[in-house]
């Protein structure tokens, strides 16, 4: 997977990275609780 660095690290991108990041994590913490 290729992620995009931009040359500056602007805030906007720094927020949208850290949000993405957070919502994969969400997603792997709801994928574990389920009961396989």
């Amino acid at each position: 997977m290729d992620i995009e660095i931009p040359d500056s690290f602007d805030p906007e991108w720094q927020q949208t990275m850290l949000r993405q990041l957070a919502g994969n994590i969400e997603a792997l913490k709801e994928r574990d609780d389920d009961p396989d």
